[in-house]
């Protein structure tokens, strides 16, 4: 099967650093690697960065470290890369929004 051929498949997954996001990350991790379909990739967006926290957004880079520490645990053990894709202030639309 495609799916479980792990010389040719694997999937990446895309999520948001927000505790619900991330307990459906977790379980879809789990669901894959117990159907033995390997996840090689979680990319993690709209992270913000420390300098970017003002006062009203303490708490939610707070929410997002956790959640991020929580991955860096999952993707420790299940041997998966994690690429972090930062906060922008508008959505990337096309080819120019990737500039």
């Amino acid at each position: 099967d495609l799916f479980t051929d792990h010389e040719q498949t694997s999937f990446a997954v895309v999520s948001i650093p927000t505790v619900l996001a991330m307990e459906e990350t977790k379980r879809l991790l789990k669901d894959l690697e117990d159907q033995d379909v390997k996840a090689g990739l979680v990319i993690m967006n709209r992270i913000l960065d420390a300098g970017q926290a003002m006062d009203g957004l303490s708490s939610l880079l707070s929410t997002q470290q956790a959640s991020l520490d929580e991955l860096d645990a999952v993707s420790k053990r299940q041997g998966l890369e994690v690429t972090r894709i930062p906060y922008m202030d508008r959505e990337v639309r096309g080819i120019y929004g990737l500039r």
